[in-house]
């Protein structure tokens, strides 16, 4: 009897990671607010997410407490992140995407859509029906990992 094999993914993973990234890093680019690559991230991992301690931030993207603190501080400061102490723990300094940093993500967002739509059909009229299930694709891969905990 044949073993079971697991589907191989690392290649593809890191295809679409490279792929997805750059598409990220271009819509920030050229929007019309300069952003750090670490402040990017930040944005992007709390985007439609709940509060969260520093300490969680700074493990949710990979990062150190003080490389994210000092990103904080710069998003705290152009109005895209609120801190306040934890109401359990006053030790603990919480923080929140504000409206304005909402309304920023967006306009990323749809940014990010229209690079794939570029993508995938350049200067050709891009079929919405297509980009929809790309776009469909991309959700249901983000749900599969938010299960998984990545």
């Amino acid at each position: 009897m044949e073993k079971h094999k697991k589907p191989k993914c690392g290649e593809n993973l890191l295809s679409l990671f490279h792929k997805l990234r750059g598409t990220v890093f271009q819509a920030f680019d050229e929007s019309e607010i300069h952003t750090t690559r670490t402040q990017q991230m930040i944005l992007s991992a709390m985007d439609g997410g709940k509060p969260r301690s520093m300490s969680e931030l700074a493990k949710l993207i990979s990062t150190s407490n003080e490389q994210a603190t000092r990103a904080v501080t710069q998003l705290v400061k152009m109005g895209f992140i609120e801190r306040y102490q934890n109401e359990v723990n006053h030790r603990v300094v919480n923080v929140r995407l504000t409206e304005t940093a909402h309304e920023f993500m967006k306009k990323i967002s749809a940014r990010c859509e229209e690079i794939v739509a570029e993508r995938l059909y350049g200067e050709e009229e891009a079929d919405p029906r297509q980009v929809a299930a790309v776009c469909k694709l991309i959700k249901e891969l983000d749900e599969e990992f938010r299960k998984m905990s990545l």
